[in-house]
């Protein structure tokens, strides 16, 4: 089933949501498609952002989130699977449930760089795309990815840096593809201060299966 474009309007008194629930596809051969799916921004008239919630197996082209906008991949133990295959940018949050994933498909983008982008949850995220958690400029801005698994695929990028405010993935599998980061450490161990630093600190578990940083 093809959706075409999808878009949630800010909601006047209360947020606007919308909830698919595709029951046909177990094993995700047949998921239901979309174009693009907008949460669209707040203004003057209409200040409460839109949600939108997944069971089952949904592809999208463009998912656009805006601040304060919600998506939720599975809730409590419904599974879930979303997988974006075109350019995607989240403002909001994006939270995977217990069984619920997230896949950036091959040549897919998904940027998380905004200052209160989130992606969190217990689910899993699969990156054979590219996935850009933080944005270098005058001013470098960089969202927060936290959940249970990442796992980045041959062909894979992203692009984070590390720590809490960045990125707090449990366990993190480089099956082929490259993380792209900056070193955030002293060799030494001395704490960094207001020094160049020189070595990569990793707080969290990262598995090397052939990829690289």
């Amino acid at each position: 089933v093809d959706l075409g474009a999808i878009t949630i309007a800010a909601g006047k008194t209360s947020s606007n949501s919308l909830k698919i629930t595709n029951t046909g596809d177990a094993d995700g051969t047949n998921a239901v498609k979309a174009a693009s799916l907008t949460i669209a921004a707040a203004d003057k008239e209409n200040a409460n952002v839109g949600a939108f919630t997944l069971k089952g197996n949904m592809e999208v082209g463009a998912l656009s989130v805006a601040a304060s906008g919600t998506v939720a991949v599975g809730e409590n133990a419904d599974a879930a699977k979303l997988t974006l295959t075109g350019a995607s940018t989240n403002a909001g949050t994006v939270t995977l449930g217990n069984a619920g994933a997230l896949t950036i498909a091959k040549d897919a983008t998904f940027d998380n760089s905004a200052t209160d982008a989130f992606v969190s949850g217990s689910g899993a995220i699969v990156v054979a795309g590219t996935l850009t958690n933080y944005k270098a400029g005058t001013t470098a801005t960089h969202g927060k990815i936290a959940g249970k698994t990442l796992t980045v695929a041959e062909g894979g990028v992203v692009d984070s840096n590390m720590g809490v405010d960045n990125y707090a993935v449990d366990k993190t599998t480089l099956d082929g593809g490259v993380f792209q980061t900056s070193l955030n450490a002293l060799a030494d161990g001395t704490p960094l201060g207001d020094k160049t630093a020189t070595a990569l600190q990793l707080d969290k578990a990262f598995v090397l299966k052939g990829g690289k940083f």
